[in-house]
């Protein structure tokens, strides 16, 4: 435990992979081998903007965001081993 009640989150985590005989990031990374290939789409978004200096005491400004969530309606996985 650290001061004020936390919880030391890498040493839990260690202390809990040598109880399960985790591998380790170092083991894991010297063992790995092969390529591994990623794609993904990443959604159109438009954003735009505008501030207003009223008074010196007042601003005021305005967002609009659209982001294409809908290109994430169908997501495909591949596993190849």
């Amino acid at each position: 435990m650290l001061p004020g009640g936390m919880v030391d989150l890498p040493a839990a985590l260690a202390a809990v992979g040598s109880i399960v005989d985790l591998p380790t990031a170092e083991e894991i990374q010297n063992g790995s081998k092969g390529n591994l290939n990623v794609t993904y789409e990443l959604p159109q978004r438009l954003n735009v903007g505008m501030s207003l200096q009223i008074t010196p005491k007042w601003k005021t400004s305005v967002d609009v965001r659209w982001t294409e969530w809908s290109a994430f309606s169908d997501i495909y996985t591949k596993t190849y081993i």
